[in-house]
């Protein structure tokens, strides 16, 4: 029984070894103060193995609970991630990326389930080389962005709560924006000690990610 599904889950000897073959293509350009990157892959997957509802339930507690088995299919997955870095001076700098995953099952057309949502993140950082008796100082300010992100069926994994929205759990999930700040430096000489102090959610924003299995 998995309490974080809330669902037995069954596995599968029958299943065949996965198979991926792969093609990345990828550019980089750089100068005295900007840089950039992109990768974009392609990967075609012979028995990807994922997690699937069946039709059949297991009595648990007095009450009938579904159970997922794991099956595979062949499929592709693409994607491309893109990142990149300005220096404005000596002591400031800009930083962002970006990254897009697809995912489909090639026997059905659908979408492959549990593919992550697109997301960006832009940061700047203040980093001047000395400040009072800490070294390397920074201060950093981040914005990450998470788009919407909607179930590939009915039979993917907490797929249930777009059955009953008014059920634990969710299942697809909305967009969402993250502000960060952080900072930190080294102190000492002899020995120095590496310091760096961070809030990922400033604004204590309520947010579910698509993959998190506590959903």
């Amino acid at each position: 029984f998995r309490p974080v599904l809330g669902s037995f889950v069954e596995g599968n000897p029958m299943l065949r070894s996965e198979r991926s073959y792969s093609m990345e293509a990828s550019a980089r350009w750089q100068s005295s103060r900007v840089s950039f990157s992109s990768v974009a892959y392609h990967n075609r997957l012979n028995g990807y193995v994922y997690l699937e509802k069946s039709e059949r339930t297991r009595e648990r507690d007095r009450t009938q609970v579904p159970i997922y088995v794991n099956t595979q299919t062949d499929g592709v997955v693409r994607g491309i991630e893109m990142s990149g870095t300005a220096a404005v001076s000596r002591v400031l700098s800009i930083d962002g990326n970006w990254s897009v995953v697809r995912g489909r099952n090639r026997a059905t057309g659908e979408a492959l389930p549990l593919m992550p949502a697109d997301q960006g993140r832009l940061s700047v950082r203040y980093s001047p080389q000395q400040l009072a008796w800490v070294g390397t100082p920074y201060v950093e300010s981040s914005v990450r962005h998470v788009r919407a992100k909607s179930i590939a069926s009915l039979t993917e994994p907490f797929a249930d709560a777009e059955r009953n929205p008014m059920g634990p759990g969710v299942g697809s999930t909305d967009r969402y924006t993250l502000l960060a700040i952080g900072a930190g430096g080294r102190v000492g000489t002899a020995n120095p000690i590496d310091i760096h102090l961070a809030i990922e959610n400033l604004l204590d924003t309520a947010y579910r990610d698509f993959l998190d299995t506590l959903k």
